[in-house]
């Protein structure tokens, strides 16, 4: 197994369309083709970020030079308190597995990617959260608000939706998505649950040789265990489905922590 900074490889034969990038080969392989992070600029700290800065800016360092979009989730249904803030760390692996067209050969890689979060309750039943990450030359960010419709004793369930970007240091490419997910969880104790979510994505991709929409779904299983902090380790599965004429499945497995 290759180390993880190794990234999904997209051998692309002829027909290209148009003048594209070098970090892409085809435009309808834009969304599912990512590149090794080589990067020699060294990362400067600057101030703190309350009394977990040093940590945080650690990570954020990562996140610049770490490992395409993310599914992930590290959250339950349980919304924020008003005015209650966290933040959180997540770390991922993504393997993607494509199939064969007849221009395309796609070798899967494992990619790592490391995530930067922060929540904070703005009313009873409502939250935002804003996510920051890296997989290769990708830097994206996620903001989403989450509504809970259901506060039981056992049972807790939130609609999430959100928007998200990611774009390309170098190749001109970018990647709007619209998620839109239902968060179902069940409490075990008060310091174990388990959510499901099963999510949709809109996606909208655009580089110099084209455009084009499409939908990717699946969900994700996210642990939590803690009360006031806690450790998140959490699994996913996702397809997209004919995004820009190709099919690709995504497997994303990985840990989060929130304090």
């Amino acid at each position: 197994m290759r180390p993880a900074g190794f990234v999904i490889i997209l051998l692309v034969r002829k027909k290209e369309i148009g003048t594209f990038p070098k970090n892409f080969s085809n435009a309808k392989t834009a969304h599912l083709e990512c590149r090794d992070v080589a990067s020699t600029q060294p990362w400067r700290e600057e101030g703190s970020i309350m009394r977990h800065g040093h940590l945080l800016l650690a990570f954020l360092c990562a996140v610049l030079f770490g490992g395409c979009a993310t599914y992930s989730n590290y959250q339950t249904a349980q919304v924020l308190d008003k005015g209650e803030k966290r933040f959180g760390l997540g770390l991922s692996f993504l393997d993607q597995d494509s199939e064969k067209g007849q221009e395309i050969v796609y070798e899967s890689e494992k990619v790592f990617i490391p995530e930067f979060i922060f929540r904070a309750g703005l009313s009873e039943r409502f939250d935002f959260g804003i996510k920051l990450y890296t997989a290769a030359f990708v830097l994206g960010a996620v903001v989403d608000g989450k509504y809970q419709f259901l506060d039981g004793e056992t049972f807790d369930s939130a609609i999430n939706f959100g928007v998200g970007f990611a774009g390309l240091e170098h190749g001109g490419a970018a990647f709007l998505d619209f998620p839109a997910g239902l968060l179902m969880t069940v409490n075990f104790s008060e310091a174990f649950s388990a959510t499901l979510v099963p999510k949709v994505i809109l996606r909208r991709v655009s580089a110099d040789a084209g455009s084009d929409t499409g939908l990717v779904y699946g969900g994700t299983l996210t642990l939590a265990f803690g009360k006031k902090s806690k450790i998140m380790p959490e699994i996913g599965y996702f397809e997209g489905a004919d995004i820009l004429g190709q099919k690709a499945s995504f497997l994303q497995y990985g840990v989060g922590v929130l304090f």
